[in-house]
């Protein structure tokens, strides 16, 4: 920890045994605690830990949503010195950034008003 040099650290952690933990006042049901039992002297030894930045080049981290509820997945770290729009769009699929349900209304101005409120009770 003493010198500067940047560390790499292979993610997710390679052949490491994750440890459950309950972390106060966290909804989350599984809260893995990745760290080593070497490093539980470190300062992210209390309850809230999960909430302070892990990582000393990276305050914040790119999630994405599982399909469990209170579930986010950590997809990439986002680095201060490089821009923070263009490190998102290398770790999201296209699809991702599509609305879930979005749906685009073409009204022809020739088209009477009943015939159209129809259709888009039909539709929906």
């Amino acid at each position: 920890m003493g010198s500067n040099e940047k560390q790499k650290v292979p993610w997710p952690p390679i052949n490491k045994p994750l440890r459950r933990v309950q972390i106060e006042c966290c909804p989350v049901e599984s809260v893995y605690d990745l760290r080593d039992d070497s490093e539980s002297y470190d300062l992210y030894d209390d309850a809230r830990a999960f909430r302070r930045p892990r990582s000393n080049s990276s305050d914040f981290l790119i999630l994405r949503k599982t399909s469990r509820p209170v579930s986010v997945d950590v997809i990439g770290l986002l680095d201060n010195n490089l821009d923070p729009y263009k490190q998102y769009m290398k770790v999201v699929d296209c699809y991702e950034l599509a609305p879930h349900a979005g749906r685009v209304i073409l009204v022809d101005s020739k088209v009477k008003v009943i015939f159209s409120v129809l259709y888009l009770y039909k539709k929906f």
